[in-house]
Formats: C-alpha cells, structure tokens, sequence
C-alpha cells in the first residue's frame, strides 16, 4: 500500500533523504578520502660475520605504491535487461522517490512512498549517482492529475548488496512456481504431500492445464490463494520465504497488477492462487507453521483460519 511521507517523520530502514531518514540512501553520500598506502622500502641485508659488504653506486629501486581500489557501487547486471513497462516489486519499507538519480539537493523527494508490494513500471536506467543504483519507473500517487508519478528509485543498499526492488520470478533456490489458478477460497493455503492431495489442490486452486510432475519422496506442494479484484484481475508472485528460526514458510509477498491508466483497483476480493513446489531439504524438520504471509497471527472467530497450516516434517 502507498503512503506519504510527512514532513520530519523519521523511519527506521535503509532509505534516508537529506530532508527526512526513510529507507533510502543517504542523503549526502560522497566516496571516502583514500590515500595512498605508506611504502617502506626493503632492509639493506646485513653482513655475514668476517665478511666484507662490498658497497655499491648502484641506486635501489624505490618500490612503487599499489593504490587503493575504488569501491565498485551496486551492480547494474541485475537490472540491465529491463524493457520498457515492464514490473518491479517493491520489497522493503518506505522507500522513496526521487526527481534524479542521486541524493543531493537538486534530487527531490516526492511526497509518495513506497511500500513491500507496491509495483514501479520501469522507463529508464539503470543509471549510477551518489554510490547507488537507480531505477526510473512509473508509480501509482493518487495526488497527481493521473494517478501517476514518474521517478527514479534506488535498487538496493550498496553496502549490504540487499536489493530493495525485486524482478516477479517463476522459481529460486528450492522452489518452483508449477501453477496458478482462479478458483476456490481466497485467502488460503493447502499443503500436498502425496500425489492425491496434489491433484485436490490443483482442483481446488482451478488450475486449468495438466499439473506438472512433483516427486514426493523430495518434494512438496504449497497453494497460496491471494486475491484481486474485478478492475485488477492478474496478479505476479514475488517469491516465497523461509523463516527457519521461527519454523515458518509463507508466500514472500504477491502484488496485483494494476491495468495501465489506472489509479487504484477496487475493493471486491476474487481468488488467484499460486501452487509451488518446494524440496523438502530447504524446510525446516519438525513442526512448521505453513502461511500465506509472514506475519500472519493466528486469532479466535477472526476468519482468518485458512491463512496458516501446521504441517510436520521427518
């Protein structure tokens, strides 16, 4: 969800402004001094005992100093490949927008702010400025005329190589995306771990094509049914997440898409599940909480029932 930034509110993640600290870089941010290291030249050998050292007009070489290397800002691979519209996710919190692609004075900060889930359609870039790199792209910011800002975003914190946009993806480390579907409860997740339980939630998920092969001796299969709306009917799936300290698997986050000219969608919920296998060897063994978000609390006669599943593990 978009919000938008108040004058001196402090926030507490990576993106700062030189007017307010939000999760962005820092607001001025100038490569440190470096020096030339110190060079000290070899020793002069000393002389064996009982033997004459033989002086020499031959001048020592004085060895050259090695310079300091210049850190590399983030890399621009990751984003190098872009075409025009295409999406970006948003994953971290409040995270700003830019009138150039550098923190300085002449970059303003526009009232709109980012939030884990919010889309940027992509115009330009990437490009370098203040250590960063930045994307340009479309956001949504209902104080426009169109409902629309163009600006650049920062990608990432440069020195932790944490990205703070994502690119939507169909697999990662231990994980797959095998499906998507229309149909059944939204707001819920299914777990398979035989094939007869695979194919009930593919049906349950209304998954129109032939489910794909999933071993179940390594393998196991996790529906998560989000939901769009009329106006919004497509949806992108942002990854899943693993927290093995608190024994939960929960979808990463899903973001619908909102139809080019558009504001906003509107409020009615339609299902639009995601079905993915996972190896079992990235779960945690045990008991583990199964969620459709990270920070799902389990509440009495609050209807969220659906949101979380308890399964476990050898």
């Amino acid at each position: 969800m978009i919000h938008f930034a108040a004058p001196l509110v402090i926030a507490t993640l990576l993106l700062t402004s030189c007017a307010d600290a939000t999760s962005s870089p820092p607001a001025t941010s100038s490569p440190p001094a470096t020096t030339d290291p110190t060079s000290t030249p070899s020793p002069t050998p000393a002389a064996t005992p009982g033997e004459t050292q033989e002086p020499t007009d031959e001048p020592r070489p004085t060895p050259t100093p090695t310079p300091e290397p210049t850190p590399e800002p983030v890399s621009e691979a990751r984003f190098d490949s872009l075409e025009h519209d295409e999406v970006l996710i948003v994953v971290t919190d409040n995270l700003v927008v830019r009138s150039e692609p550098e923190v300085s004075y002449d970059s303003e900060i526009h009232d709109v702010v980012l939030e884990p889930g919010d889309m940027v359609w992509y115009r330009d870039g990437p490009r370098t400025g203040s250590g960063f790199e930045w994307i340009q792209g479309e956001v949504l910011d209902p104080t426009q005329p169109d409902g629309r800002l163009t600006g650049w975003v920062a990608t990432g914190d440069n020195d932790s190589d944490e990205l703070w946009l994502a690119v939507p993806r169909a697999e990662g480390d231990g994980w797959r995306l095998l499906g998507t579907g229309r149909d059944g409860r939204d707001y819920s997740v299914g777990v398979a771990m035989t094939q007869a339980e695979y194919e009930a939630e593919w049906a349950e998920a209304g998954a129109t094509d032939a489910p794909p092969a999933v071993d179940f001796e390594t393998e196991l299969v996790v529906r998560f049914t989000h939901a769009v709306s009329s106006t919004c009917p497509d949806m992108d799936f942002h990854g899943i997440g693993i927290d093995a300290d608190n024994r939960v698997v929960y979808s990463a986050g899903s973001g619908p898409i909102v139809p080019e000219g558009a504001t906003g969608c509107t409020t009615d919920a339609l299902p639009y599940a995601f079905i993915v296998a996972f190896e079992r060897e990235i779960i945690p063994s045990g008991e583990v909480d199964v969620r459709l978000e990270r920070g799902f609390v389990a509440c009495a006669d609050c209807g969220r029932d659906d949101e979380q599943v308890t399964i476990e593990l050898p």
